[in-house]
């Protein structure tokens, strides 16, 4: 489970994960935006299955097939802007009781829905600069290295991403440089519980 009230562009990221064997896990991320009025002005709701192994006690490789949607701009009422991804993330970390370090690249095709209202003028797309949002898809790569610091169950984590548009789709409001920060809580649920772990047995 982790929160980063910093992350790009003002968001503020919800995430927990559960890991149902030894090698499979799901993780679903919520992402809000706080608009001037106190409404959610964007979101976006992501939720990857994560396939893994562990090598050493230490490194993690490890494959993250994601799907996602959400909105942009819900308070806006010329239009509406529903926003969809699909995502394929190959990273490779390694996690110590005092730190973790990881490198990924995430391979993503975005798409969006745009309705533009017609009811007061039928022009108004020309008022705002969508240029090929909602005509194509678009397709990014996203590198980064993650770090982390505190001991076992508990860190303070920073991620810096570089996004990357590939193909000549015209696009404006994304950002190329980002920086995330977040504190992760990790821990058991059967150990919650009470119950017994099969590790002990």
């Amino acid at each position: 489970m982790s929160y980063a009230p910093f992350d790009r562009e003002g968001f503020i990221t919800y995430s927990a994960g559960y890991a149902v064997s030894d090698h499979v896990a799901i993780v679903s991320d919520f992402k809000t935006f706080d608009g001037s009025l106190g409404e959610i002005d964007d979101y976006l709701w992501e939720h990857e299955v994560v396939v893994f192994t562990q090598m050493k006690d230490l490194f993690y490789p490890s494959i993250n097939f994601g799907y996602g949607f959400g909105e942009l701009d819900r308070t806006n009422t010329d239009y509406s802007l529903g926003i969809s991804r699909q995502s394929v993330l190959p990273p490779l970390g390694i996690s110590h009781d005092f730190f973790d370090l990881a490198l990924s690249a995430r391979f993503s095709r975005v798409n969006h829905k745009l309705d533009i209202s017609q009811q007061i003028y039928p022009n108004r797309e020309r008022h705002y600069d969508f240029r090929d949002v909602g005509k194509r898809d678009f397709f990014f790569v996203e590198p980064a290295i993650t770090g982390g610091v505190g001991y076992k169950w508990v860190k303070l984590r920073g991620q810096f991403t570089i996004s990357q548009k590939l193909g000549n789709s015209r696009i404006s409001y994304y950002s190329a440089l980002n920086l995330i920060l977040s504190l992760n809580v990790t821990f058991n649920i059967i150990d919650l519980f009470g119950g017994e772990n099969k590790a002990d047995k």
